[in-house]
């Protein structure tokens, strides 16, 4: 009986030990990507020159930071030539940027044969992303990653890690469920406007901590095809969240819920950019929206000054819908309106579970409270920190449209062709004024000192941050990380004196409490992680699954 079991351990072991073998032979030899062509043959040599220490320049393309910290670029010619240029001019900043990405993939997953084993697993499970990537934009990026710094091949090729970053970005969008994104984004025209032209204004909340945010990215890009057109970005993204094009076209990105993605597709944002470049009518863009299959549930918020109108492209991965507004107002948060989708499981189990559904109803109160909208009106919106009926639900809430985590805030007049840009912090800062007329409208290439801000449009800061709340909400962020590092290292050194201080910081949010909850129940103490733990549910939880986690917290306990 003994050899029997032994016998069969023996299979059973060899069999795995050959599928093991077999998956990483078919991983490493059959996965590799092949680089795009480049058609040509030319590589570009040129030279960077430094104007000042702001300012660098290659033929007609530039880079410089401006006063506000924010990174402007401009880039021409053909998709390799331009990704060459781009990376060149931003070589530095596409290091720090990836270094950020990478710590952040350090804290998670420790020790190099792990490391390696995760580029294995992101190979096969990006299998089918470099059928579904158009090639003028692998090009383009093959052209940037021959500025991308070595120090981390060790995860893979420059090329195929910058692919990778973009799938990244979606998958970001499909575990919503951990606050990684959770954005808003509204239209209005005719009536509701003051001047009756399509205003459009989001909030990108894709938070990945506050040094990602640190370099924010402008580009002016134009393309040897299609149109010109300017992104808010990062170093190493040359795909769309928020945009507009010469033809008055704007797009903004909306996560909806999505089931885990089991491999890729088209990201979200590569579609954007082909709908921002080449899409001269609504019509277009949903053309093009429909020629992809993307493997995350995305609404794409859609607006064209020519026809003066807005609507949403509601795409999942096997399916494609629009939803239009019957009144001047068009609203976006994380969750299906249209026809095809709204009913769907997966869609009301997100209206029922997530803060979605609240940030839509704050955001109805916000825009009925208004006959008419300026791009004024459509700041104080943005920066809303309230609850329904202007409930105190805490700073830093996810059912607050106003987050205090976004990674930019941007309202759009695109018959204007201007863009107001949030300036940190989040969209707390004054909105700086862009303004890309004679971008657009000129048939020469910017000079690389030729200002677009229009410093007499600006829209000033919030008053909240000269207030004492604001400094608390600060002091409120610094020992959140103390008191998860002493969770974390399981140092029991902080007082009961010290916790209640910190939890006057911030009363009236939640997650205060299930934090402090938190300590006491690692240290042992159930009467006071209970006290907490129900003091977090007396107040405005963020979604239905936070409720249920921190109820089953107690559970665990008694």
């Amino acid at each position: 009986m003994i050899n029997i079991i032994f016998k069969v351990f023996k299979y059973l072991f060899l069999l795995f030990t050959a599928v093991i073998s077999f998956f990483l032979i078919y991983t490493i030899f059959f996965l590799t990507p092949k680089k795009p062509l480049i058609s040509n043959g030319k590589h570009l040599n040129s030279q960077i020159q430094f104007i000042d220490t702001n300012i660098r320049v290659i033929k007609n393309n530039w880079l410089r930071k401006n006063k506000n910290g924010w990174i402007e670029v401009y880039i021409e010619g053909d998709p390799y030539e331009r990704g060459v240029y781009l990376g060149k001019l931003s070589k530095d900043m596409l290091y720090q940027q990836e270094k950020v990405f990478v710590d952040q993939i350090r804290r998670l997953v420790s020790g190099e044969t792990y490391i390696r084993f995760l580029q294995l697993f992101l190979r096969f499970f990006n299998r089918t992303i470099f059928k579904n990537f158009p090639i003028e934009y692998q090009l383009e990026i093959l052209g940037e990653s021959e500025s991308a710094p070595k120090e981390f091949d060790y995860i893979g090729d420059a090329f195929e890690r910058m692919i990778y970053y973009h799938g990244a970005h979606d998958i970001g969008h499909a575990l919503q469920g951990l606050a990684l994104v959770g954005c808003t984004s509204f239209a209005a025209q005719s009536e509701k406007t003051k001047d009756g032209k399509l205003i459009i204004g989001r909030n990108f909340d894709f938070y990945v901590g506050d040094e990602f945010a640190n370099q924010k990215e402008i580009v002016l890009c134009n393309p040897n095809t299609g149109n010109k057109f300017v992104i808010i970005t990062w170093p190493g993204f040359i795909g769309c969240v928020s945009g507009m094009n010469e033809k008055g076209i704007t797009v903004t990105l909306n996560a909806a819920k999505s089931d885990v993605p089991t491999n890729t597709a088209t990201p979200i944002a590569i579609l954007a950019r082909e709908i921002l470049q080449y899409a001269s009518t609504t019509n277009d863009a949903w053309l093009i929206a429909n020629k992809y299959q993307t493997f995350v549930s995305e609404s794409i918020l859609i607006g064209s000054s020519k026809e003066n109108r807005s609507f949403i492209i509601e795409k999942t991965p096997t399916q494609i819908d629009t939803f239009s507004s019957l009144t001047n107002v068009l609203k976006c948060t994380n969750h299906y309106q249209g026809k095809l989708l709204s009913k769907s499981t997966i869609n009301l189990e997100n209206i029922k579970n997530s803060a979605s559904n609240y940030r839509m109803n704050r955001l109805n109160e916000l825009m009925n409270n208004e006959s008419t909208l300026t791009q004024i009106g459509f700041a104080s919106i943005l920066r809303d920190r309230s609850g329904l009926n202007s409930k105190d639900i805490g700073m830093g809430n996810e059912k607050a449209l106003n987050q205090l985590i976004c990674h930019h805030s941007v309202i759009f007049k695109p018959n204007e062709c201007k863009m107001w840009i949030s300036t940190d912090p989040y969209q707390l800062g004054f909105y700086e004024c862009y303004d890309f007329t004679s971008f657009f409208n000129n048939k020469l290439p910017p000079n690389c000192k030729q200002s677009f801000i229009d410093t007499i449009h600006r829209i000033p800061e919030d008053s909240f941050l000269k207030t004492t709340d604001w400094k608390k909400y600060l002091q409120f962020k610094n020992i959140n990380l103390i008191i998860k590092k002493s969770i974390h290292d399981n140092s029991k050194i902080l007082s009961n004196d010290f916790l209640n201080n910190y939890l006057k910081l911030n009363p009236e949010y939640y997650y205060s409490y299930e934090l402090v909850g938190d300590y006491y129940c690692k240290f042992e103490d159930p009467e006071l992680a209970i006290l907490n733990y129900k003091k977090a549910l007396s107040k405005e939880v963020n979604s239905l699954e936070e409720v249920k986690s921190i109820s089953a917290k107690i559970k665990k306990i008694k």
